[in-house]
């Protein structure tokens, strides 16, 4: 469609064509939290408008291909339309950017990686693979140490209840209790974070040493169940489309095998969830092994105690801060978003020149106002410890 008259895309999000990238963001944030699979594990429909939304705000955040939508409509995306690919996907549902310093690429990603694509040989995919696993974990070794160190540097300067290091936890804690998945995310980091720490400085790390086994095997028969289960239910779909498919016509056919596709990435994403979390709580583990251990004696004990010092201050507030928004998160109605967006979408003309924007009320672009979200957006006590509540929605059980 040429002109600028489509507004698909601008509709999913419930903006108008003229939003600005700051609304843009906000009504992916809000409706992608509202949509993501944790919080709709049986919910189809969900996880196809979430796939929609990711779809929508992968061509508008891009100045580039928002320009070439606004002028040529889908035919600007390719053959594949608006079709979002799966490393994009797998990063918008863990979190995106806001977590690339605590897990950053998933093994998911690969899927999506040009280099990776492109070899052939096993033997060497596999080195490769490994090679990005070491990278990746060298670099979030050095941002959590760069985190740490803000704790040891503010006692340095004579700041004995770290005021200067809690504000610093505090803004990065809402910056990613923010995002899709976040909660979830920032429990099971707190999780491991606390765990590991308890078990570097407590008379009881022992006894840490056995709860994490017990965890560990309890989250992978979950995670090896989940996935087990998922494939059952996809080959079942495909033995019934190909029964299906022997009354059918191309044309039906080829909509048929569509209509497969689209049902297997609906139940491939809850599944893909549930086995992502297990990956990120295994790399989160190994990383805050590696701040804790100093196998070459260069670090001084007190210094390594006081890593683990920090270390539980952020394992604290993230795993509050991550049980106090899963407690306000709840399942979504299809039917209420429909009618939000159409309200929203059919305010004012489509057509209007982006850059008045800047002006309208942040409602206008699907910000948040809700006292749900007001609610995620408060600082957690530090110091408070809630009673652990395991995830109803995919996340790791056993939080405590």
């Amino acid at each position: 469609m040429q002109g600028g008259k489509d507004n698909e895309l601008y509709d999913t999000l419930g903006v108008k064509r003229d939003a600005t990238p700051g609304e843009i963001k906000k009504a992916y944030y809000r409706l992608a939290r509202e949509l993501h699979p944790d919080k709709n594990p049986d919910n189809p429909a969900a996880e196809e408008r979430f796939k929609q939304v990711c779809q929508a705000y992968e061509v508008l955040q891009d100045e580039e291909k928002r320009a070439a939508y606004d002028k040529y409509g889908k035919s600007s995306l390719g053959q594949g339309g608006a079709d979002i690919n799966a490393r994009a996907m797998f990063k918008n549902l863990f979190g995106g950017e806001a977590f690339e310093d605590c897990f950053g690429e998933l093994s998911f990603g690969l899927m999506g990686d040009p280099e990776a694509a492109s070899i052939t040989d096993p033997h060497e995919l596999e080195m490769h693979v490994k090679r990005q696993q070491i990278q990746r974990q060298n670099e979030l070794v050095d941002a959590l140490l760069a985190k740490v160190d803000v704790y040891i540097q503010s006692e340095k300067k004579g700041d004995k209840k770290h005021v200067e290091f809690r504000h610093f936890v505090d803004k990065d804690v809402k910056a990613k209790l923010d995002v899709p998945g976040g909660a979830s995310l920032l429990a099971t980091l707190g999780y491991v974070y606390k765990q590991e720490a308890v078990k570097f400085t407590g008379w009881f790390g022992w006894f840490e040493e056995a709860r994490e086994v017990a965890h560990v095997v309890r989250s992978t028969f979950g995670a090896v169940f989940a996935a087990v289960e998922m494939e059952a239910e996809i080959n079942q779909m495909q033995q019934e489309h190909l029964r299906q498919r022997e009354n059918m016509d191309g044309e039906e056919a080829a909509e048929a095998e569509r209509e497969l596709e689209r049902k297997i990435m609906q139940r491939g994403l809850a599944g893909i969830w549930k086995m992502g979390m297990l990956e990120i709580e295994s790399i989160a583990r190994g990383v805050a092994k590696r701040l804790l251990t100093d196998l070459d004696n260069e670090v001084p004990k007190d210094i390594m105690k006081k890593r683990a010092q920090a270390l539980k201050i952020i394992g604290d507030a993230y795993k509050t801060a991550g049980q106090k928004g899963r407690k306000h998160e709840k399942a979504i109605n299809i039917d209420d978003l429909d009618k939000e967006n159409s309200e929203k979408g059919g305010e004012g003309d489509h057509g209007e020149k982006r850059g008045k924007g800047k002006e309208r009320n942040t409602e206008e672009g699907g910000g948040s106002n809700s006292e749900k979200e007001k609610e995620t957006d408060e600082v957690p006590d530090l110091h408070k410890n809630e009673d652990d509540q395991p995830s109803s929605a995919g996340g790791i059980d056993g939080l405590d």
